[in-house]
């Protein structure tokens, strides 16, 4: 697109200001994920702050942009033309005020996957251990293959981020959650029994 500058002022900056402190840069093209849990089309104020708050949540979203990012019209003018139509505002640009549970409904959808709390039930109940076992720093090996397996299929099954399910897990360190999942990985190449408990236990909570 041409511009005319006959109506702009000689100092106009056709770039987004806060690119002199940096300028992203278009790499080479990444892999795109078999699944999202959200799909965000454009990376610019509006795509990156969608998908930091998504990650605050514990939602991992996946952004998709076909240029540096910001390089749309709203990083251009400072995101902020007008009120436009996003959740919490209307169309006057006046703040809406939603209940928890209309929010927590917007990104439900039918079929939904199980939480946290009910993957960590459903395994205690199958593995013989209690919920709060699971949840706590019990070592004994029935409790801590149970722990392990409960983590490996929040991870499987919701894709949170190792940071928030140690957090669900009574507050574990993200890495107690990675070594989870790669024993668990590993045991099941060597274990039939237990790959098969798995496979069943994610049967059952995706169904």
């Amino acid at each position: 697109m041409t511009l005319n500058k006959d109506i702009f002022t000689e100092d106009l900056k056709t770039t987004p200001y806060w690119w002199e402190a940096y300028k992203p840069v278009t790499g080479d093209l990444a892999e795109v994920p078999k699944t999202a849990r959200v799909a965000i089309v454009g990376g610019g104020y509006a795509g990156l702050s969608c998908a930091i708050e998504l990650a605050d949540a514990g939602i991992e979203a996946c952004v998709f942009e076909s240029a540096e990012l910001g390089a749309g019209a709203s990083t251009r003018s400072g995101g902020a033309v007008s009120g436009g139509v996003n959740i919490g505002k209307s169309f006057t640009g006046k703040v809406t005020t939603l209940e928890p549970d209309v929010l927590k409904n917007i990104l439900v959808v039918r079929g939904d996957k199980p939480d946290t709390e009910t993957i960590i039930k459903v395994v205690a109940e199958a593995m013989q251990v209690k919920p709060q076992d699971i949840k706590g720093d019990r070592r004994q090996q029935n409790i801590a293959r149970a722990r392990q397996v409960a983590m490996y299929l929040t991870r499987r099954i919701t894709g949170l981020s190792y940071p928030v399910i140690g957090e669900k897990f009574g507050g574990k360190d993200h890495s107690t959650v990675i070594n989870a999942e790669q024993r668990i990985d590993q045991l099941m190449n060597e274990e039939p029994d237990l790959s098969k408990t798995v496979q069943s236990l994610f049967r059952r909570l995706n169904s």
